[in-house]
């Protein structure tokens, strides 16, 4: 079936934990190749390589994988930027291509194809100055497991009891439904306006298909896999930084044909996110067709 709601802009988010395993990126080259598809590298998948002691045997054990069909790789744009350009115009936006980068960082696959480490070295040269200031903004552990522990209780609190217990049988059907249903759109809206939206904007936005929707939809769902399988309370604050940085990759991929990783709780999240937004969008348009024709708008 043809989603009525999603993009699906032809291309395959690839989760940094994959880069490095020949054979996964064989094949997902050639799946790409037959169903012409592109391989998508995001911001995020840049930031990992970069911030480890050995950055330069990262970014070309990651990236030399890729270097057999530099055609088929896209670069990413940052979720961040695209939060923020949406807030200031009001206009939601879906395109997560940089259509910009996306020539340069093919150059510097082909040149590593060719045994050319020039452009690598410079944009390893170009990312060292930022990874402090990237460190600072993404490496908040306490502050993000402080919001996720807020959203798990929040829902914890205002979840019907059957739900709740329908949601510790960790039974996908069920995180769906609560990700579907109109008063977790309300969150959306909720965030918007504490950001400075209009109404106009942050109806917009809840709306969607919107980046800043999405990974609000996103932190949702992790709040809820983590209510589900239990343990937050007492989880590593790192451990949430991460969940933070695969909450990236999932939003990405929800405009995007596929999500390729190993990470169980990411791969949880996206299969229920998408089927969520999807419910969520039939039930906004039959309110709209029911306000429309005169009738009870809930």
């Amino acid at each position: 079936m043809i989603s009525s709601y999603l993009p699906k802009q032809p291309y395959v988010v690839l989760d940094q934990n994959l880069f490095r395993k020949q054979d996964v990126i064989r094949d997902l080259l050639r799946r790409c190749c037959r169903d012409r598809m592109g391989v998508l590298v995001t911001d995020t998948a840049v930031y990992e390589f970069s911030k480890g002691p050995k950055a330069y045997g990262t970014w070309r054990h990651s990236l030399e994988n890729l270097c057999a069909e530099p055609d088929l790789c896209f670069s990413g744009r940052s979720l961040g930027q695209m939060m923020r350009e949406e807030i200031k115009t009001g206009q939601p936006m879906q395109n997560v291509v940089d259509e910009s980068v996306t020539p340069w960082f093919r150059l510097l696959l082909e040149g590593l194809r060719r045994g050319n480490d020039e452009r690598m070295n410079r944009a390893l040269a170009e990312v060292a100055r930022s990874i402090d200031r990237e460190k600072q903004l993404r490496e908040q552990h306490g502050a993000n497991k402080t919001i996720v522990v807020a959203l798990q209780d929040h829902l914890q609190n205002t979840l019907p009891a059957a739900e709740l217990k329908h949601l510790h049988r960790r039974d996908e059907e069920t995180i769906v439904r609560i990700l579907a249903e109109m008063e977790t759109a309300a969150l959306i809206f909720q965030a918007a306006k504490s950001d400075g939206c209009s109404d106009e904007t942050a109806l917009a936005l809840t709306r969607g298909p919107s980046v800043y929707g999405h990974l609000v939809y996103s932190l949702a769902g992790l709040a809820l896999d983590w209510l589900a399988q239990s343990g937050l309370c007492t989880a590593d604050p790192a451990r949430i930084t991460n969940d933070f940085h695969d909450l990236d990759y999932i939003c990405t991929a929800t405009f995007c044909s596929d999500l390729a990783t190993e990470d169980k709780r990411a791969a949880r999240i996206y299969s229920a996110l998408t089927k969520a937004l999807e419910q969520r969008f039939q039930r906004i348009l039959s309110i709209e067709a029911n306000a429309n024709q005169g009738g009870d708008p809930t």
